[in-house]
């Protein structure tokens, strides 16, 4: 049972040391390992900027809707009232 134990810790050893290597290439010209390296430092960088553009996309939306369905009550109104 201990000697199973140590094969299957072995065979993790091996395939992590195996991404290691097969990385190292990136990892040396960009900084990052993978895909998820540069996104994780990318977030932390644009945390606070995409979350001050994403409130004001929002509160853009909601003016634009808002003046829409007011203009579209307005002229219901007018119309009923000719």
């Amino acid at each position: 049972m201990a000697s199973f134990l140590q094969a299957q810790e072995m065979e993790k050893n091996i395939e992590d040391y195996e991404h290691l290597v097969n990385t190292q290439a990136t990892a040396d010209r960009t900084g990052y390992r993978e895909l998820r390296d540069w996104a994780k430092d990318m977030l932390y960088r644009y945390e606070y900027l995409t979350t001050v553009l994403i409130t004001i996309s929002t509160v853009g939306a909601g003016l634009v809707y808002a003046t829409i369905f007011r203009l579209a009550n307005l002229s219901d109104s007018f119309e009923a009232s000719i």
